[in-house]
């Protein structure tokens, strides 16, 4: 019994310091063994163009977020906007535009366009290239320039334009996306109405009832 006790107590003292040593003999392999390390395998740093960014001061990713005094909110972002150049001071030039308007009652109008002009002493953002409404009422326009007012958040064109919507397909002179006017219709307090301007011509198409 006394003899098994001492060989079982030696055979821990044994494990004690063996194993640790093993461990030790296997992370030196490891350091052997491993393969050397690579310097173009690393990430990659960003590929800044310095002198650009002097040549051309701008700013990426902007946003600018905001609510009117009859609570619709007005989110503009855009891809960069820098300094317009031959411009007055405060106006600023952008590209990658979109302006999501978001009546009190929860109707969200999104207008995006290509490029864009922004009059800080007026408080408009001119919108151009390609633009494109995408109303509420199920409308989805394309004009070629849109003029924003930051302050009541409506949206108008004087150009020509072309709409798919509900009823059908339409041309008019332009158009203007605003607040209903009060009293105008006791259901669109606070909404956001989209009324087509100058020569509207609509080509009616009749629902599907199959």
């Amino acid at each position: 019994m006394i003899a098994a006790s001492m060989r079982y107590s030696r055979f821990v003292t044994w494990l004690k310091i063996g194993l640790p040593l093993a461990a030790l003999g296997l992370l030196s392999t490891l350091f052997l063994f491993s393969s050397e390390i690579d310097p173009s395998g690393a990430l990659p740093y960003a590929d800044v163009d310095v002198e650009a960014l002097i040549r051309d001061p701008r700013l990426s990713a902007p946003r600018f977020a905001g609510v009117t005094e009859d609570g619709t909110a007005l989110t503009v972002t855009a891809t960069a906007i820098r300094m317009a150049a031959g411009e007055s001071p405060g106006s600023l030039s952008g590209e990658g535009i979109t302006a999501l308007i978001e009546s009190a009652d929860g109707q969200r109008n999104a207008i995006s366009a290509e490029s864009a002009r922004f009059d800080q002493a007026g408080g408009r953002l001119y919108l151009d290239g390609e633009v494109r409404v995408s109303s509420a009422a199920g409308y989805d326009l394309r004009a070629s320039d849109v003029t924003l007012t930051l302050e009541s958040a409506e949206a108008r064109s004087d150009a020509a334009l072309s709409a798919e919507g509900p009823v059908g397909s339409l041309t008019a002179g332009g158009f203007t996306l605003r607040r209903a006017a009060d009293g105008a219709d006791p259901g669109s307090s606070g909404a956001l109405v989209l009324v087509f301007t100058d020569g509207v011509d609509l080509i009616y198409t009749p629902p599907n009832r199959e």
